[in-house]
């Protein structure tokens, strides 16, 4: 008999193998953490796809209590990591039955083990959890009962090969909600200032002065990306700095330490923390409505999802979102109006993003996100909040209009401000700097992944005596890699980019946005081209044609026997890249195009044809 495998994870996986034959198919999503051979995991089609950011749309937007409003802020992570993970299992599913129909003969859908006491249900940022490695979820628990409904739909035989186990889901379930719930408000309690600091402003920095722009922030990586533009430009920006919920002060310096090397036109501004009775009165509305919270549930391809658990988690994340965002507009309201009438943001999707395009929207601005961290091109409910999305790259600016539908005339390529560096010259040769190599692993967002990488990485560093430094994903943690102790590990906010980027003269990275990090840094590069992302023709972050591509980690020690080469190949990569794709790095011709986009005039130096013809953006 036939078999359909269903697996959740890398133990599930190494389970399987050894007893799948040729005519069985596996069904699971692994994002790169076990060898992937043999995965039978179609991606839904585009019509599949718009059907559910729509329906996600609309019942996150359906809200009528006042606190509610800024609930459709989640959607895009909502869609991406709640409703698509269950989706492309569900799709998947259906297509290896319907394989298994078009071949004939008997066949079986077996599940790793059953589970008592499961319960429909469902989680917010299912899949990026567990590939962070967070516990309080379990994606087999929340999976199994609507893929058992799949096959009874399909009068398809299923059964369950492992041990009996019991669901975790009701644990989850309370723990997910009030555990969090309370950790996040007592962690906004210790964040209160005193009404005297309510409002602090950097050094020197002038209270009223004129302005070109309002600059929100998050992060330092934010922060970092717009200095050298603001600096270059002598732009008049008044810099907001909000912090994210590890950050914790961080970004605070960042943005000060942006002001200090821009005397006299960038002023940083800290974004006012509420009142105690404020906080207090939005956390208890938010614990009415989880308390009170109606059963709820979304069509997924076909089958009734329960979404109220996953709901009730967003009513968890929302306070902190409705005290941003009256944050936000009371501190931009108290500024002079800038003479751009412009709001800058670095948030893409996030709910942020919609928190700072309904403040711009409020105050009479124009709110334009800039790209400054990869993101996948695909359907989203709500693809740009604001006005204007810029992107990285000419190339991405192209994969998101062809997908965005209405929302593509409002994505821009004006310039890259990531290269708005002052060591970028795209006709240079690299530079390798007279000093040992130091190679830098930028990790991903898979732990497993990560890991066993680190583990092939560490035999290699001691067998040829090399130095090798660790840069975690930004939402990762030491943590995740006690058994790593020996390795010199970075995590996010423990270096500026700066300082990072200047510790090391080559790099180990997957497909991602660090790439054009690279690229503008002159940083050669290998290319781990395994995993959840892989490379592709003419992709920007991971081109197919890229010689510095290593396939395994079999690969890898032999590619890091050629650093000469790699120099080499990568100097001309470079070079036909920064030429083939037309990047802007110039700051003034990148203030230039911005406002043109904009419809700015005679507030500029005046700028010649070449500069005009730079500006992209879908009609």
């Amino acid at each position: 008999m036939n078999r359909i495998f269903i697996i959740f994870s890398a133990a599930d996986a190494e389970s399987v193998w050894p007893v799948a034959c040729d005519r069985d198919l596996i069904v699971g999503d692994l994002a790169g953490s076990c060898k992937e051979g043999g995965l039978h995991f179609p991606e839904l089609s585009t019509s599949e796809q718009r059907r559910l950011t729509e329906a996600v749309a609309a019942k996150l937007s359906s809200r009528k209590n006042d606190l509610l409003s800024l609930l459709p802020g989640f959607a895009n992570a909502y869609y991406e990591c709640t409703t698509m993970p269950l989706a492309r299992y569900i799709a998947a599913l259906n297509s290896a039955i319907a394989v298994m129909r078009e071949r004939g003969g008997a066949f079986e859908v077996v599940f790793p083990r059953k589970l008592l006491l499961q319960r429909r249900t469902s989680a917010y940022y299912m899949s990026e959890y567990e590939l962070q490695g967070v516990r309080l979820y379990s994606r087999e628990a929340v999976f199994l009962p609507y893929l058992v409904e799949v096959c009874g739909q399909k009068n398809a035989t299923h059964r369950f090969s492992g041990v009996t186990g019991l669901s975790p889901v009701l644990w989850f379930e309370l723990s997910r909600v009030w555990l969090v719930f309370a950790v996040r408000f007592f962690a906004a309690l210790a964040g209160l200032r005193p009404a005297s600091q309510r409002v602090q402003r950097g050094p020197g920095a002038p209270v009223q002065s004129e302005t070109d722009v309002v600059v929100v922030s998050r992060s330092p990586a934010q922060s970092e990306v717009i200095s050298p533009f603001l600096r270059s430009t002598g732009l008049r920006a008044s810099m907001v700095a909000a912090e994210s919920f590890f950050t914790r002060g961080a970004n605070w310096k960042a943005c000060m330490q942006v002001a200090a090397a821009a005397p006299g036109t960038v002023h940083a501004v800290r974004l006012r923390r509420p009142s105690l009775r404020r906080l207090v009165g939005v956390y208890l509305k938010a614990a009415s409505l989880i308390l009170t919270k109606k059963k709820e549930t979304l069509e997924v391809v076909g089958v009734a999802v329960d979404i109220t658990q996953s709901i009730r988690e967003l009513l968890v994340m929302l306070p902190d979102l409705v005290v941003y965002a009256e944050a936000l507009e009371a501190e931009v309201s108290a500024m002079p109006q800038p003479a751009w009438r412009v709001l800058l943001t670095f948030e893409q999707k996030s709910p942020h993003g919609l928190a700072d395009a309904l403040t711009a929207r409020k105050l009479g601005l124009k709110c334009v996100h800039v790209m400054q961290c990869d993101q996948f091109a695909h359907v989203l409910p709500f693809p740009v909040f604001g006005d204007w999305f810029l992107t990285d790259s000419r190339t991405n600016q192209a994969r998101f209009a062809e997908v965005w539908g209405a929302d593509a005339s409002r994505v821009a390529y004006v310039g890259s401000f990531k290269a708005c560096v002052d060591s970028v010259d795209n006709t240079a040769a690299v530079a390798v700097a007279d000093r040992p190599r130091v190679w830098c692993f930028f990790a991903n967002y898979d732990v497993h992944l990560n890991r066993r990488v680190l583990a092939a990485l560490r035999e290699i560093a001691v067998a040829k005596h090399l130095d090798v430094l660790i840069k975690l994903h930004p939402r990762d943690s030491r943590e995740c890699y006690r058994q790593f102790s020996d390795m010199r590990i970075v995590a996010e906010g423990d270096l500026s980019k700066t300082e990072l980027f200047a510790s090391f003269t080559h790099a180990i990275t997957f497909p991602s946005g660090v790439v054009l990090d690279l690229l503008f840094s002159a940083k050669p590069y290998l290319l781990l081209n395994f995993g959840g992302v892989t490379a592709s023709e003419k992709f920007i972050y991971g081109d197919a044609d890229y010689a510095g591509l290593v396939g395994n980690l079999d690969g890898l020690e032999r590619a890091l026997d050629e650093p000469a080469w790699l120099e080499r190949e990568f100097a001309v990569f470079r070079q036909e890249l920064m030429k083939n794709n037309d990047i802007v790095h110039d700051a003034g011709e990148i203030k230039n195009n911005l406002m043109a986009l904009l419809g700015i005039a005679g507030r500029a130096a005046k700028r010649d044809d070449s500069s005009a013809r730079t500006i992209d953006h879908a009609a």
